[in-house]
């Protein structure tokens, strides 16, 4: 049996901290929180990023310079907020380029996404991700794997290839990647995704937890929690579907807000 214990969530602040919480009720929606009130800051000098993406496992977290320098670390305390690190003080460059993309994205496994100006979506597999040696499969560019993906405001990723976009309308669209571990341009809802709900335009920021959570921002602060029970077949099937449950606010103190890995607790 397995007992979820919670998921990590990370916020950076103006002036470059790095702020860990992690939400105990991350299955259910519970306002329970290790570090709940302004979280335990583990680390600085993450203001030297213009984006900075979740790993998804293991505590990982990729850097992008504004010059496209990758680089990447390793929270080893990614469980209980202690500020221990591999690659600490500025990580490891792995690879060069990727200020070509608006928007960047991981699902887990090493698993990156790129999306161009121009709307194709990239596929790369960092295989380093566990101990950020620069070993890639689709190393020098990525594969292109579709096109049309800035009719989004905002895109995140899930587990297993699922890939969520908000339209600026507030329609929430999901796709599942089938090719998301060899990068090949296989997809379940790949024309346009399904539409599986409306209104999230209302948040500044929205990133994807465990087991179909996902989170929402809004610009007051508001920490709003939703689950995604149709996050496999993309069906619109939801718990706390209609706005949300609030579990915290504060949140506009960050410039970034994104989740890490789940502490999984086996009994």
């Amino acid at each position: 049996m397995t007992r979820v214990v919670g998921t990590a969530i990370y916020g950076i602040k103006p002036d470059g901290d790095l702020q860990w919480y992690r939400h105990d009720g991350v299955q259910n929606g519970g306002a329970f929180w290790t570090a709940g009130e302004g979280g335990k800051n583990i680390s600085g000098g993450w203001d030297i990023y213009s984006t900075v993406v979740s790993g998804r496992d293991s505590g990982v977290i990729y850097g992008i310079k504004p010059d496209g320098d990758l680089q990447w670390y390793r929270h080893d305390g990614w469980q209980d907020g202690g500020a221990f690190w591999t690659a600490g003080a500025g990580g490891n460059r792995i690879s060069g380029g990727w200020n070509i993309y608006d928007t960047v994205f991981s699902i887990g496994q090493g698993v990156i996404y790129g999306i161009k100006p121009n709307g194709d979506l990239q596929w790369y597999r960092h295989d380093g991700w566990q101990d950020g040696t620069a070993r890639w499969t689709a190393g020098a560019g990525g594969n292109r794997i579709s096109g049309g993906w800035n009719i989004y405001d905002t895109v995140f990723g899930g587990y297993l290839g699922v890939i969520y976009g908000i339209k600026p309308n507030g329609d929430l669209h999901w796709y599942r990647h089938d090719g998301w571990q060899d990068g090949t341009a296989r997809w379940t809802a790949g024309a346009g995704g399904n539409r599986i709900s409306g209104g999230w335009n209302i948040y500044d920021t929205v990133f994807g937890g465990y087991d179909g959570a996902i989170y929402g921002i809004k610009p007051n602060g508001d920490l709003h929690w939703y689950r995604h029970n149709g996050w496999r077949d993309g069906t619109a099937t939801w718990t706390a579907g209609a706005g949300g449950r609030k579990i915290s606010g504060g949140w506009d103190i960050y410039n970034t807000v994104f989740s890490g890995d789940t502490y999984l607790h086996l009994v």
